[in-house]
């Protein structure tokens, strides 16, 4: 399920995503996900890809980088990453 797609989310609007796979030796799975409109995916929406894309006992995360590494090509995307072959480290389930 790579490439470029137009989708009617779990709430009614149409979700933009592009999704991609370790293109350019990078180990990353990375979806990309906007409304088309003002307003960013919400985290219904965002669940939603997620669940399309990766199964359930799959960690998928949502990076806040450094403001110094901030990119920001296209307004109002969020954007969802998975290291391939390797999980992310979560902290323990009673810190949270």
């Amino acid at each position: 399920m790579y490439g470029a797609f137009v989708v009617l989310g779990p709430c009614g609007r149409k979700l933009a995503i592009i999704a991609g796979t370790g293109y350019d030796d990078i180990p990353w799975e990375h979806v990309s996900v906007s409304c088309g409109g003002r307003h960013p995916p919400n985290w219904q929406e965002m669940c939603w890809v997620k669940d399309q894309w990766w199964g359930d006992e799959e960690t998928v995360v949502q990076f806040h980088p450094k403001r110094s590494q901030y990119v920001n090509l296209q307004q109002n995307t969020l954007h969802l990453w998975k290291r391939i072959g390797q999980d992310a480290e979560l902290p323990p389930l009673n810190a949270v």
